[in-house]
């Protein structure tokens, strides 16, 4: 299944997401088994972000978003 994933970000978590983003990243566990990402665009100026993602179940794309559903608006 194939998802658009659109994130809204304000500026005072900013930091905080980059850095958890950051650490997934070198932990390695960015992305829960599962999901592939296929592409992601920023949008600096309006602190807008849109993904596409394919995933094997919802399970797994639910997965995903709850990590970061604290510091961004995940729709």
């Amino acid at each position: 299944m194939l998802f658009l994933i659109h994130v809204t970000l304000t500026s005072k978590n900013v930091n905080q997401l980059a850095a958890r983003f950051v650490s997934a990243t070198e932990n390695g566990d960015e992305l829960p088994n599962g999901v592939s990402l296929i592409s992601r665009y920023h949008s600096p100026p309006t602190k807008q972000t849109f993904m596409v993602a394919e995933v094997d179940t919802v399970e797994a794309m639910n997965e995903w978003v709850l990590k970061y559903n604290d510091l961004c608006d995940l729709v």
